[in-house]
């Protein structure tokens, strides 16, 4: 009789342990749980960080776009008021050679 309490004491203990596994078990298999839950929200947040610098990089493109268009309209402008200037420099100075031209012609005249 002794024996067979000490063999249903023995089994018990051993149920006990088991138990005790699997409450360690079940309590691990929550923690994975979490740490899943927590690395699937940090993907999605990074996801949308990912998007959001695809979104401002084509923003920068499309302003750069846009700025070399502008540099090279304003080049165009600047060669031609360039132009445009010396266009006015060769007309004045045409009047002025005109002007010296009458003046030293009346002079030799003596009109003037």
């Amino acid at each position: 009789m002794n024996s067979l309490r000490n063999e249903i004491e023995h089994n018990e203990s051993i149920i006990r342990e088991r138990e005790e596994d699997f409450q360690n078990i079940e309590s691990q298999i929550v923690d994975i749980n979490t740490i899943f839950r927590e690395l699937h929200y940090m993907v999605n947040e990074q996801g949308e960080h990912l998007d959001l610098i695809e979104t401002q990089i084509e923003d920068a493109h499309l302003k750069v776009q846009v700025g070399n268009q502008n540099l090279t309209t304003a080049n165009n402008l600047d060669k031609k008021g360039r132009n445009v200037m010396c266009l006015i420099l060769i007309i004045v100075l045409g009047i002025a050679a005109a002007i010296t031209i009458l003046l030293v012609v009346l002079k030799s005249l003596n009109i003037f």
